[in-house]
């Protein structure tokens, strides 16, 4: 099994919000079954073009009075404290 460093919280994100994959897809013009794929754990492919459609779109939809969703909440980073020390994490430049 593979360590993933990267986890995609668009699921999260969308719950969160009170975004439906229904209302999403309409917003972005594409089909509810490529939302579907999109709210896997794992990040899909996207240009950024479609990630800043997603972002708009998600903002649009999102509850009032609710922050604006960024890229930093979708995407979030997990590392072991073995693979911070190796990636210097945390280190200032």
């Amino acid at each position: 099994m593979k360590k993933v460093v990267i986890n995609w919280k668009l699921a999260e994100v969308m719950q969160a919000n009170g975004i439906s994959p229904t209302d999403l897809a309409a917003e972005m013009k594409i089909s509810r079954n490529a939302i579907s794929k999109m709210r896997k754990h794992y990040m899909p492919r996207m240009d950024g073009e479609k990630l800043n459609n997603l972002l708009i779109s998600l903002n649009t939809l999102r509850k009032p009075g609710k922050r604006p969703i960024r890229v930093s909440h979708l995407i979030v980073e997990s590392y072991t404290l073995e693979e911070m020390e190796r990636a210097k994490v945390g280190e200032s430049t």
